[in-house]
């Protein structure tokens, strides 16, 4: 088994990255294309501290811990917050298929921030920075529980994702609320997020 963490002031580099492809069956000529990200992408993920890779049995696995937030706001009715759409900069569509409960989703630092802190990232800096004059408080989050998930990437066709999730929900103020939706704007790509009625789940 061969695993790598990035050591303390060294970068990984995309010799790094064909050195643990190597041993396996990974085809880099899929990544870039359709809905999966480039090999910039995963390099910047390890050297940002989002990520590490693990090789095992010629199966290189992705490892990341996630904050899962579901946000709500009530007036009349109950809102749900989704993301509706998120397009590359090269004009690619790209469906995350996030689960009905997830508004925002965002990769932790790994041992650098806790699940709260990372939360809080994500909403007030990141994917909804647009409330910034009206940030969410540690009061508005609630922590529902940890989950763990392994499956093939989308992102990164060949490797096997395995996510520590960290589950929380939250409702927006008045003021934070938007009624047409908030837009993300990052280098690489866009990504936008509707209100949808809230529909609660039927038991089976």
């Amino acid at each position: 088994m061969k695993k790598f963490r990035l050591p303390e002031k060294l970068r990984f580099g995309l010799q790094d990255l064909i050195e643990l492809i190597r041993e396996t069956t990974i085809n880099l000529g899929l990544w870039g294309r359709g809905e999966a990200k480039t090999v910039t992408h995963l390099i910047d993920e390890v050297n940002c501290g989002e990520c590490t890779l693990e090789l095992k049995d010629g199966v290189l696995y992705r490892n990341i811990e996630v904050v899962s937030i579901t946000i709500y706001y009530q007036e009349k009715k109950i809102l749900i917050l989704r993301e509706s759409e998120q397009i590359f900069a090269d004009g690619r569509p790209r469906n995350r298929n996030l689960p009905d409960y997830c508004s925002v989703a965002e990769k932790m630092k790994i041992g650098k921030e806790t699940p709260l802190e990372a939360a809080l990232r994500a909403i007030n800096k990141e994917e909804l920075s647009e409330i910034k004059d009206v940030p969410v408080t540690k009061s508005q989050l609630q922590y529902i529980h940890t989950v763990q998930q392994e499956n093939h990437s989308l992102s990164y066709p060949g490797i096997i994702t395995h996510k520590t999730i960290h589950i929380f929900e939250c409702f927006f103020t008045k003021d934070q609320f938007k009624p047409k939706g908030y837009t993300e704007i990052q280098d690489d790509k866009i990504t936008r997020f509707r209100w949808f009625p809230y529909i609660p789940s039927q038991p089976e």
